[in-house]
């Protein structure tokens, strides 16, 4: 398997149209987070959402998760397809 090392930053609303991408091309059939879904989320003062850049596609994958007083919860991840299986969820 590559492996692939992409910086990480925080997601900004001009990285909506790109996370709501993944979001369907990696859940087809599902129920799937919209950009409502996203805010609502991220407006608890505890919740963030951190991304991975590929330079060249844009966003290679994203996360979501609340920091709780003693553990994380996960509450959303996906990796673009294109992306997948190169370590960029890791």
């Amino acid at each position: 398997m590559m492996t692939i090392k992409l910086p990480i930053r925080w997601l900004i609303r001009a990285d909506m149209p790109e996370v709501l991408l993944i979001e369907r091309l990696c859940w087809p059939g599902h129920v799937v987070w919209d950009e409502d879904d996203f805010i609502r989320v991220l407006r608890q003062g505890n919740c963030i959402a951190m991304l991975a850049e590929d330079g060249h596609e844009g966003v290679a994958g994203y996360m979501v998760y609340a920091l709780e007083k003693a553990h994380i919860t996960l509450l959303n991840l996906a990796v673009h397809p294109f992306c997948q299986r190169r370590g960029v969820g890791r």
